[in-house]
């Protein structure tokens, strides 16, 4: 049985929001989605010789697919060992309100981001009132401030409280002390970390964040309807990419990332300026399949990890951006 640490399965093109640089190029109008009938066998196939240890299923918005949940049913048979979440960007909360029981049963998390600061708070309340109670809370981030709010406040009969996650150990008086007198909110540091783990008492995990900035995308939009591609230094660009350990199934193949997989099939709807031995370079990319060796396969899987060619195409160069999460779509004309 081969293995594979993380992988990533891409159910649709297709989101409710337009984050600036989105690296998988939602924010425009990019259709398509895969329906899990006509992945199931094909996967079937994959499940049996190679191993898993955490799936995230996501797009796009994952919800939007019509067939999501039997992709979330079917990965769960097909994968019963492996940790599996789903990525969203918690807009469409019933997804979240009908899943839940769902969730439970088929051992499913969720990793919602937020790409609207405003929306974070209230995501966090809705989820919490949802959850059954108790909850448990895992802080993620850096909380450097915390010790200097605590101990300017702090009595001297207190205990020592050097993170976030220790308040909710200290004594009730003192907590209630801390956020009645005081009014020292603990979870109003959530505005301030890069999120927050919840674990109920009905085994649902649900991890919120807030998508501070969105590195450069893999295209460059150069205006008249037009993208352009990069060109770097394939090593360079790897170095520097968020998303060089995030292999992707999609369409029943094992791609090194999300770009290789996505930028033929975006060019069919928009026009890429790329040059021609730039176009062969990608064309000559290709992705693991079922039906190959165990020993090609192997060595597929081996190299995942390390820079290809086809690198050359992003950028090496990342620069930092708000996400702009709720603007429209931009007006830029398809090819067809």
């Amino acid at each position: 049985m081969l293995h594979l640490k993380y992988a990533e399965f891409y159910i649709t093109n297709v989101c409710n929001l337009a984050c600036t640089n989105c690296n998988r190029l939602n924010n425009y109008k990019f259709n398509g989605f895969q329906l899990w009938k006509d992945y199931e066998q094909i996967y079937t196939d994959w499940s049996k010789c190679v191993g898993i240890e955490t799936i995230h299923i996501l797009g796009g918005e994952p919800t939007l697919n019509p067939s999501f949940k039997q992709w979330c049913i079917g990965l769960r048979k097909l994968w019963p060992d492996a940790t599996i979440n789903v990525i969203s960007n918690g807009t469409r909360l019933e997804y979240i309100d009908n899943f839940y029981n769902f969730s439970s049963d088929n051992k499913i998390g969720w990793i919602i981001t937020a790409h609207d600061r405003k929306r974070y708070n209230p995501l966090y309340q809705y989820v919490s009132n949802l959850m059954t109670k108790p909850i448990s809370k895992k802080y993620l981030g850096n909380f450097d401030n915390w010790p200097n709010v605590y101990n300017a406040i702090k009595d001297l009969s207190w205990p020592e409280c050097t993170s976030v996650d220790d308040f909710y150990i200290l004594p009730e008086h003192i907590q209630n002390e801390c956020t009645q007198i005081h009014k020292i909110d603990p979870d109003s540091y959530l505005m301030n970390s890069n999120g927050i783990v919840l674990h109920d008492s009905n085994n649902i995990k649900i991890e919120l964040s807030y998508a501070e900035d969105f590195v450069t995308a893999p295209l460059k939009y150069s205006g008249d309807n037009k993208f352009e591609v990069y060109d770097s230094i394939p090593e360079e660009a790897h170095s520097v990419c968020m998303s060089r350990n995030c292999h992707h199934f999609i369409k029943g193949k094992l791609y090194k990332c999300h770009h290789v997989a996505l930028l033929p099939e975006f060019m069919q709807q928009y026009s890429v300026d790329i040059s021609d031995s730039d176009k062969e370079l990608l064309e000559q990319y290709t992705p693991g399949e079922i039906k190959w060796s165990n020993e090609r396969l192997s060595e597929f899987i081996d190299n995942l990890k390390n820079p290809i060619d086809q690198c050359k195409l992003c950028p090496s160069n990342l620069v930092l951006s708000p996400p702009n999460g709720t603007q429209k779509k931009p007006s830029i004309k398809k090819l067809n």
